[in-house]
């Protein structure tokens, strides 16, 4: 799973394969020597949702699944949605605010599932609706209590 907030989406279905001989996490055929993982950011994110309490993603998802993008490793620049939230915030005068974005790596089920329950997690959060095909989320929040920039760290943080 690759989340990250940006303009512009990319969905992947990948085949299934048998998770006794795959990564852990996305399931990708293990190279001679690899252990469980195929990858530092495969274990990196695996070992972050048992941790947070999301450990029913990996009943979730399907046998296969993109490896973690490396650039969950490095940081993301996001303050463009700052400006966008306040945008938002002002048209919604008073009421609750709303804002569509895309939403880039969202595979499978269990996708939709983590980044709902992360959503779900942070103040001021009123509902999200994500259109995985599309790749798309539409936001809802309490104005002047959210904060999009953490919400989009946080998915960052989970790949």
């Amino acid at each position: 799973m690759s989340l990250i907030l940006e303009p512009t989406a990319v969905n992947v279905s990948p085949p299934r394969a048998t998770p006794a001989t795959g990564c852990a996490h996305c399931g990708t055929p293990l190279s001679p020597g690899q252990r469980e993982f195929c990858c530092a950011g495969c274990e990196y994110v695996y070992g972050l949702i048992r941790r947070e309490g999301f450990a029913r993603y990996h009943t979730l998802k399907p046998a296969v699944i993109p490896p973690v993008a490396p650039s969950i490793l490095q940081p993301a620049d996001f303050s463009w949605l700052r400006v966008r939230q306040n945008e938002a915030e002002a048209r919604a005068a008073g009421g609750i605010a709303e804002l569509s974005v895309q939403i880039q790596g969202l595979s499978c089920v269990a996708c939709v599932w983590l980044v709902d329950q992360i959503f779900a997690r942070q103040p001021g959060a009123v509902r999200i609706e994500v259109d995985a095909p599309r790749g798309r989320a539409r936001l809802l929040w309490e104005p002047g209590v959210a904060d999009l920039r953490a919400l989009a760290r946080e998915l960052h943080r989970f790949g």
